[in-house]
């Protein structure tokens, strides 16, 4: 059951991938086995450092769009949006992270 859980967690907060990196999911892993144990003894530890985890990267996220936003974007790109991403891969790092559409104004795919 503590993988269901954990897997529902993750997915609850970001089931489009589109803010957690493939390092954060590597450190959440080592407590995937917990969730369960969680529920009945209240330690809830792992479940805040994924949330706020969480909350960095969407903070980071919305720092990249309004840096973005200061110049004008290039409307001659031929540029498309992945727009479901539940069963793509984590972005690895933040460059990635940045191509799978982490801006408003410059949307592409994960390569």
């Amino acid at each position: 059951m503590s993988d269901v859980v954990y897997h529902r967690y993750l997915e609850f907060l970001d089931g489009q991938r589109s803010y957690f990196l493939t390092s954060d999911i590597d450190e959440f892993n080592a407590h995937r086995l917990r969730f369960g144990d969680m529920i009945r003894t209240g330690d809830i530890d792992p479940a805040y450092l994924i949330f706020a985890r969480f909350q960095l990267r969407n903070r980071e996220r919305l720092q990249h769009a309004i840096e973005l936003l200061k110049s004008e974007p290039d409307w001659t790109v031929n540029e498309s949006f992945e727009f479901d991403r539940n069963h793509a891969a984590w972005p690895v790092d933040q460059a990635s992270w940045t191509s799978c559409g982490a801006s408003a104004s410059r949307t592409i795919p994960c390569r």
